[in-house]
Formats: structure tokens, C-alpha cells, sequence
């Protein structure tokens, strides 16, 4: 790879866990959120 590549394409695992992390982080509570609010009616 070239040097002046962007830091995701040196690590592309590293990248691709830190995404994973930050969407299920962000996207899990607003899940659960909504599933409770639709249940307990």
C-alpha cells in the first residue's frame, strides 16, 4: 500500500471492529427502546 493510504486501509480488521462496536453501541439501545414501547402497550 502506498504511505499515504488512509489509516483504515493499514488495518482493515482494526477498522472493521471499531465499526462494528460503534454501530451495535449506537444502534442497540435505540433497538431495545423500540421494542419496549411497542410491547408494553
Amino acid at each position: 500500500m502506498p504511505p499515504d493510504s488512509k489509516l483504515p486501509l493499514h488495518h482493515p480488521i482494526l477498522a472493521t471492529v471499531i465499526w462494528s462496536v460503534v454501530l451495535t453501541a449506537v444502534l442497540a439501545p435505540l433497538s431495545i427502546r423500540a421494542f419496549n414501547r411497542r410491547t408494553t402497550d
